[in-house]
């Protein structure tokens, strides 16, 4: 068991109430079939991330797409652990990063020159061609 006395008293206080938090969400979410069924979406979309994710890949362009993948499993894990914790806020803005991700995968599968194109961008054309949002 790692040693919290090297955390300030106001730290481990911090991390108490988030697992206090956390208890209060899972009963919640215990007795909601809706929250269940909610969760159980999220799992299935880490579980395909990571099957994309152990595909073995010579491709370049598919080793992009697996990366995605992986940027979003490690997304839904932080928004997830986020949202038990209290901080939803901070949890909705990693699901929009989920959310752009996907488009960006989605607008990849339209036409797959564009992956390898987005690889070699630099920044301003990857903020004007795939952005979203045109800033």
């Amino acid at each position: 068991m790692p040693d919290d006395s090297i955390l300030a008293a106001n730290l481990v206080s911090l991390h108490a109430g988030e697992e206090f938090l956390r208890e209060k969400a899972l009963d919640l979410i215990s007795s909601d079939e809706n929250l269940q069924l909610h969760l159980s979406v999220v799992e299935a979309a880490m579980e395909l991330a990571d099957v994309l994710r152990q595909f073995p890949a010579d491709d370049e362009d598919l080793k992009v797409i697996q990366l995605l993948g992986m940027r979003a499993f490690n997304a839904f894990g932080a928004s997830l652990k986020l949202a038990l914790s209290g901080y939803s806020q901070n949890s909705a803005l990693i699901m929009r990063d989920v959310l752009e991700t996907v488009f960006l995968i989605d607008y990849f599968a339209g036409n797959r020159s564009l992956i390898e194109r987005w690889r070699f961008a630099d920044k301003k054309t990857r903020r004007d061609e795939f952005s979203p949002v045109k800033v």
